[in-house]
């Protein structure tokens, strides 16, 4: 038997015990309803970089392209689904499904890990119409994953990655291809 289990036996009997076994190990998903989201309009932001000194976030290409930017604001609607959150683009704004659970408890919230799919289309906001929308699948055809986490346990703001083929585009055809881009979610 480990030493400092042989003293917290003497000192604090067989709950200190299981104290010491029960940390240290992976960390345990949390349960879908742990997550501090609420049912309803979120505001997705999907990220590209011309430019990036990050490896884990390498930038688009072609550099410059679409003119607009590789970056989509768009409205989802969040529901919970048989125990999952799914987001669902809203008000005629694209075709995207975002699939969401609770993974591993991180440093500050909850993390969280999912899979998006179709297009999105920037919503304009603070009145000005961007031309340019985004489309996400994995390389294979299917939806790309993300990871990402909330800012804290009470906060329902999320941000994290999307790894896939993704693709931002405006009416023109100009596009840059993504594998890899930064995602956040928020109420709307």
């Amino acid at each position: 038997m480990w030493p400092i289990a042989r003293r917290a036996l003497r000192g604090s009997g067989v709950a200190g015990l299981v104290v010491l076994l029960g940390c240290g190990g992976s960390p345990t998903a949390a349960a879908p309803e742990a997550l501090p989201l609420k049912e309803g309009r979120q505001l997705l932001t999907l990220s590209g970089f011309a430019v990036s000194a990050d490896p884990s976030l390498p930038p688009c290409a072609p550099a410059g392209q679409p003119r607009d930017g590789t970056s989509v604001n768009t409205v989802v609607l969040l529901t919970s689904e048989n125990g999952n959150w799914v987001a669902r683009s809203a008000f005629n704004l694209g075709t995207i499904e975002l699939r969401l659970r609770a993974s591993a408890t991180a440093v500050a919230g909850y993390g969280v890990t999912g899979t998006i799919s179709g297009t999105g289309i920037d919503v304009g906001l603070m009145g000005v119409t961007r031309d340019v929308r985004v489309t996400l699948a994995s390389s294979s055809g299917g939806a790309a994953t993300f990871d990402g986490a909330t800012d804290s346990k009470s906060s329902s703001f999320m941000v994290g990655r999307i790894a896939g083929a993704v693709q931002f585009a405006d009416s023109q055809g100009a596009s840059s291809t993504c594998s890899v881009i930064q995602w956040s979610m928020q109420p709307y």
